[in-house]
């Protein structure tokens, strides 16, 4: 036969010396599936494998996931603490009280100059919950600077509006499980194919027991437009117009469901005033769907028993954003597909914690979903703190979109970065370097020396990667699940739990309040703030030890309940 194909060779799978597999949550995105990481003789990772038991994953994971073991032996990680006085000179290498010490007194001396607000801290998506309510606390309560935000603007600050004109609050209203429920799905600008593969499976594996109608909203032809039942290829930057135009025919045509609208939303008139002008005809010119297809869409999606709409950056990432998410939630509203099984608006998000940092970080408010602008709020977490409630400010500061240019102006004097890296994440590259220049102090904080930014910067602050630390990450459907410490941190590095709770010592206020190295510690923090039968965002009925076991909770978990 040709080829040999009469004798095929035995697979044969690598015996890795694996001795103890050890539990924790993948780093890589925002779907939160639970692995095994097996460690050798010697206490090194050598392999990756997904837990059957876990409800995200049932046991699969993408191939970023199948080898997240070897983030643990990449090169360039940084091995100690470095600073220099300009950054035209060479790094030279410190232990870490030296380095804590130069930066809180570089940080004072900034601020006693200009102003508290001339230091800005920018931080990530990617940090343990824990560490983000930690960073949160120090930044608005010991080092009091208002200009502080996440690089999650860059990609969430939309649906995080959106939902909060709509539903008066952050946090998708959704989960996984609603593929299996639903009748109807459509995706606006999202491949998860390649963007999130597990949730992609999850949504496949739905279609095969049940199926339903996939409509695709995109510009591009993905992957996942390939697989659809419709793929409606729109002019770029106008879903909004399309969306009116759904909701002009549901509501013409006497689809809308009225008794759901009248019982759990307001605004109805006004909404349909404003749809009035969105015609089907009128609409097909301006987003390049045709009449006749923006009606049967319409009523496929009203006609349903439940129906649910999912999207990413393709909404997220336009300049109306924010009116994009909230056209998606008057979709649903007015069909009454929000609150029920298989009915939502989800907005799945990218970074592994872009989550965590929008409900704990404080970047764009208080812990909790909490906001600045209420003096209730602001005394109810000065209090807990154990700080004057005048030392927080009464309102947001800037966006990191606008932090940059502050810096060009000179408003600001110094920033610390964590865990991003601007050079690639803002446009404009040539401008973000020279940008960087400007500064008098630039602190890196990362797991990698190599980052672009340490070119520009005074001192750098080597971080542990995720699973060398403990704590928690909240997923895409509002799932807290555990990160353990599969690994000791690299070198000399350190969690950046660490790094907040030891720098917290050198500010006056840092002394008055209560920060621990000890991630659990801050989680029960975390539970006493989020305690309240008003408050969606309720962890009181959480443990670490019940996250592990439930292979992760979603909120609200209030106290005395078993599940979420």
């Amino acid at each position: 036969m040709l080829f040999g194909r009469n004798s095929k060779n035995p697979i044969k799978i690598v015996d890795k010396g694996v001795i103890e597999w050890k539990y924790t949550t993948c780093g890589y995105c925002s779907t939160g599936c639970s692995i095994e990481v097996g460690i050798n003789g010697e206490g090194q990772a050598v392999s990756s494998r997904g837990v059957g038991g876990a409800d995200v994953n049932r046991g699969k994971l993408c191939l970023k996931g199948i080898y997240g073991h070897e983030l643990f032996k990449t090169e360039g990680r940084g091995k100690t603490p470095l600073v220099r006085n300009s950054c035209l000179e060479k790094y030279q290498e410190t232990e870490w009280d030296p380095a804590l010490d130069a930066m809180a007194e570089r940080i004072k001396d900034i601020q006693d100059k200009h102003g508290r607000d001339a230091f800005a801290v920018v931080s990530t998506g990617q940090i343990l919950t824990e560490e983000f309510y930690a960073l949160g606390k120090l930044t608005r309560g010991a080092i009091g600077t208002n200009n502080y935000d996440g690089n999650t603007t860059l990609c969430m600050a939309s649906a995080v509006s959106g939902y909060k004109r709509s539903f008066g609050a952050d946090g998708p209203p959704g989960c996984y499980e609603d593929f299996e429920e639903t009748d109807c799905l459509i995706a606006f600008g999202t491949n998860l194919p390649e963007q999130h593969p597990i949730i992609y499976w999850r949504l496949k594996e739905a279609m095969e027991k049940r199926k339903f109608p996939l409509i695709v909203v995109d510009p591009r032809v993905t992957m996942l437009a390939q697989f659809a039942d419709m793929h409606l290829a729109i002019k770029p930057g106008t879903d909004v117009v399309l969306l009116n135009a759904l909701a002009y025919v549901i509501i013409d045509e006497n689809l809308a469901d009225m008794d759901y609208i009248t019982k759990h939303t307001n605004g109805m008139e006004e909404f349909q005033a404003v749809v009035e002008g969105y015609d089907p005809v009128s609409a097909s010119k301006i987003c390049g769907i045709d009449e006749d297809t923006i009606r049967h869409v319409a009523r496929l999606y009203a006609k349903a028993g439940k129906a649910m709409s999912i999207w990413t950056m393709g909404i997220n990432q336009s300049t109306h954003g924010s009116d994009g998410v909230v056209g998606i939630n008057n979709l649903n509203l007015i069909t009454g597909n929000i609150g029920k099984p298989g009915s939502t608006s989800m907005s799945i998000t990218g970074q592994s914690n872009a989550m965590g940092t929008r409900e704990w970080s404080s970047c764009s408010g208080l812990p909790g979903y909490r906001v600045l602008e209420n003096a209730d709020h602001r005394q109810e977490i000065a209090d807990y703190w154990g700080i004057d409630p005048e030392f927080l400010p009464k309102q947001r500061g800037m966006f990191q979109t606008d932090i940059f240019p502050a810096i060009e102006t000179g408003q600001i004097k110094g920033m610390w970065l964590i865990g991003t890296n601007p050079m690639t994440s803002m446009p404009n590259t040539a401008r973000i370097r020279k940008t960087l220049e400007k500064l008098d102090f630039l602190v890196v904080q990362d797991a990698y020396e190599d980052v672009e930014t340490t070119k520009y910067a005074h001192m750098f602050l080597p971080a542990a990667i995720w699973a060398e630390k403990n704590g928690c990450f909240t997923n895409t459907e509002r799932r807290v699940n555990r990160v353990t410490n599969v690994s000791k941190p690299f070198a000399k590095s350190k969690p950046d739990l660490w790094i907040f709770s030891n720098l917290s010592k050198r500010f006056e206020n840092g002394l008055k309040m209560k920060f621990s190295e000890n991630a659990e510690d801050m989680f029960e923090e975390m539970k006493a703030l989020s305690k309240g039968a008003n408050r969606n965002l309720d962890i009181s009925g959480m443990s670490y030890e019940k996250i592990e076991k439930s292979r992760g909770l979603q909120w609200p978990c209030r106290e005395g309940e078993e599940k979420g």
